[in-house]
């Protein structure tokens, strides 16, 4: 069986439409597919007038990665099963996108400063509607020759510890699980393994979400070992979350993990697919 909670289209940071990602699903075979733009829903929302008929073979469930804070870093949570007109969430995804663009703001003054002018009027533009995020000034720098590549561009400007790594303006951690849980969400730990924390550190940040509402991590984010998927079903059953999965689709890519992850390579792990998990 073939699901895939985590993916995003042009509504963020992601290259295929809405509509797009839907068929790419539907081709190959998977079952249940959340579409989880960044701090937006309106990727699903452009779908909603549109579903039934060729989408019947597919359980489209309603998602959303939101941004937070905790202990001055950038952690991700994905919302499963939200409800798109809970009030709390319609604020949340408007405070969003001002707080998107004042960090965009931040960034392109840094980087004026290493000598990459005019970025936010470019990433601006370049992003259109969709909301602004660190890969939109990865390809923008790239269209202007800054970089090689976008993946340089995060290697010396935009990654984890550069000067476009700005995570300070993002709600706690608590609010954000708080708000998703309002919204009758489901509230996901997003690729645990990539905040590339200690073990003791990474246990601290699961005790923490824990303990503010946390309902489930992913187990399998993307292209990922054997070894990390056992450890992160490992942190599942130690903690008793449910467990998610997630390509993390943006883009087709050698390196990338294509949409749908095979739930029977975790077993009988409880999880979010599960219907009686949902009860």
């Amino acid at each position: 069986m073939l699901v895939d909670f985590h993916t995003h289209t042009d509504a963020s940071d992601g290259e295929l439409k809405p509509t797009q990602l839907i068929e790419r699903a539907l081709l190959l075979g998977v079952e249940q597919l959340a579409i989880t733009d960044h701090d937006t829903l309106n990727g699903w929302r452009s779908l909603r007038d549109r579903l039934g008929g060729s989408e019947s073979t597919l359980k489209l469930r309603t998602g959303i990665e939101l941004s937070s804070e905790w202990q001055g870093n950038s952690v991700h949570v994905v919302g499963i099963d939200v409800d798109p007109e809970n009030p709390s969430l319609v604020l949340l995804e408007e405070k969003q996108k001002i707080t998107r663009f004042e960090r965009a703001e931040k960034i392109s003054s840094r980087l004026s400063k290493r000598g990459v002018t005019g970025a936010l009027e470019g990433v601006t533009k370049l992003a259109g509607d969709a909301a602004l995020t660190r890969p939109h000034f990865a390809k923008w720098m790239l269209n202007e020759g800054y970089v090689s590549s976008e993946s340089q561009a995060f290697k010396s400007y935009l990654g984890r510890g550069k000067i476009g790594d700005i995570n300070s303006l993002w709600p706690p951690l608590e609010t954000v699980v708080g708000i998703i849980n309002s919204a009758q969400g489901v509230p996901v730990l997003a690729h645990p393994l990539k905040y590339k924390f200690t073990n003791a550190k990474l246990e601290r940040l699961i005790t923490c979400f824990c303990e503010c509402g946390g309902d489930a991590i992913e187990v399998i984010s993307g292209r990922q070992s054997l070894e990390q998927t056992d450890k992160l079903r490992q942190l599942a059953y130690k903690f008793s979350l449910l467990a998610s999965v997630g390509s993390d689709f943006h883009c087709d890519g050698k390196y990338l993990a294509n949409i749908g992850i095979n739930a029977g390579d975790l077993g009988c792990i409880p999880s979010i697919w599960s219907d009686v998990s949902l009860v």
